[in-house]
């Protein structure tokens, strides 16, 4: 499974706190993938125009599963209260997988 979507659950890393979901729905989204960790092959995400990526853990602090979140191509400058360096540089990132088996390489 590969989860794509546009506005990513968590945290605007310019601004810890700026929550884009509300903490109910974060939290579902952190059971969805721990529950379902090994059928995620990948999470991708965009909205923050940064080239970043989020690690998900278990109860233990073992690593589950990594959220990508993409560049975009336009030099977009937030406009968030409190945010003081919040332009980002264009960029685009490719992402490559076996045909396969569908994992990230």
């Amino acid at each position: 499974v590969y989860v794509i979507g546009h506005v990513p659950p968590g945290f605007f890393e310019k601004t810890r706190n700026k929550a884009w979901f509300r903490e109910a729905f974060n939290e579902r989204y952190l059971e969805v993938v721990r529950k379902h960790h090994r059928v995620i092959a990948g999470q991708f995400f965009g909205h923050h125009h940064t080239d970043g990526f989020r690690m998900f853990y278990d109860d233990q602090g073992a690593p589950l599963s990594v959220m990508f979140l993409t560049p975009g191509v336009t030099p977009w400058k937030t406009t968030l209260p409190g945010v003081v360096d919040g332009a980002n540089n264009p960029g685009i990132r490719v992402i490559e997988y076996d045909r396969a088996t569908l994992h990230l390489q």
